[in-house]
């Protein structure tokens, strides 16, 4: 039982084509053999890399691995972040072209960086770090912040503040939210 995955990677330096290969970093001459896994090598062929990978262990015909995960026949399977695979079973067909990072995306509101799915508070909005079409954008829920004053109590032209205590004949008495709340003691004689 033979198992082929062919990885093609073509190096073009301005229009001429390169002799050498790049793999992880690393520059091989035409010929020089490539480490891939623990037990597959590739093949620099300048500018390309032949690799003829076989599973590490036996698995099933109607089954595919990568990375010590499973896939069915027929799936379609994330190689890398851009690019993808095609099991058919136990091998993986795969067209692997270079790969370059996006970029994170933020955000900038107030003067502050956020990254996407942050929740930057704008005075008592809620706002929101999106991306759209590759953009960081903040999106804020407006409502009108309204600011009440502080409570007050005025009892017989005293004023007291939220929380004070203060007594009026014999009970004890607190301003509560600009409400006045006592106790209801008999006075003795």
């Amino acid at each position: 039982m033979k198992y082929l995955f062919t990885v093609v990677v073509a190096v073009f330096v301005g229009c001429a084509v390169a002799e050498n290969c790049i793999h992880d970093s690393v520059t091989y001459n035409k010929g020089d053999l490539i480490p891939f896994n623990d037990c597959n090598n590739c093949l620099c062929v300048g500018p390309n890399i032949q690799c003829d990978l076989k599973p590490c262990k036996e698995i099933p015909e109607d089954k595919c691995e990568l990375n010590g995960k499973k896939y069915k026949k027929g799936s379609q399977v994330q190689f890398n972040e851009c690019n993808q695979c095609h099991c058919v079973g136990p091998n993986l067909k795969c067209d692997i072209k270079p790969c370059t990072p996006k970029p994170e995306v933020t955000c900038e509101h107030n003067g502050q960086i956020y990254k996407v799915g942050d929740i930057p508070s704008d005075d008592c909005n809620t706002c929101e770090c999106y991306e759209a079409d590759g953009v960081g954008q903040v999106y804020c829920r407006r409502i009108s912040c309204l600011r009440l004053p502080d409570p007050v109590c005025e009892v017989n032209g005293v004023i007291y503040k939220d929380g004070d205590y203060f007594m009026s004949d014999c009970n004890k008495c607190s301003c509560d939210m600009g409400e006045i709340l006592c106790t209801l003691m008999g006075c003795g004689d």
